[in-house]
């Protein structure tokens, strides 16, 4: 799936060349806790309040400044699924 969309080129950045390797060459399923655990998500949600929890990350996420949301990009890849290279995480 990550191949064929191109979305594979920043997985290595994400979660490591070994991890990213491990998925191309083994193509095996993975489960939330796998991939909570190699970085390649950074919540995880029991069934039934996945909205509550992106309400509630949303809810930390508004706050901030137009100053400090224009400085982001410096500090953080923009490249898809790079959130976990943000310099302040």
């Amino acid at each position: 799936m990550f191949i064929r969309r191109g979305f594979f080129d920043g997985v290595p950045r994400l979660i490591g060349f070994a991890n990213a390797a491990e998925m191309l060459y083994t193509a095996e399923p993975f489960d939330a806790h796998r991939a909570f655990q190699i970085g390649f998500v950074t919540h995880i949600a029991t069934e039934g309040t996945h909205v509550g929890t992106a309400v509630g990350i949303g809810e930390k996420i508004a706050p901030s400044t137009p100053r400090s949301a224009s400085a982001r990009p410096k500090t953080c890849s923009t490249r898809p699924l790079a959130l976990g290279n943000c310099a302040s995480t």
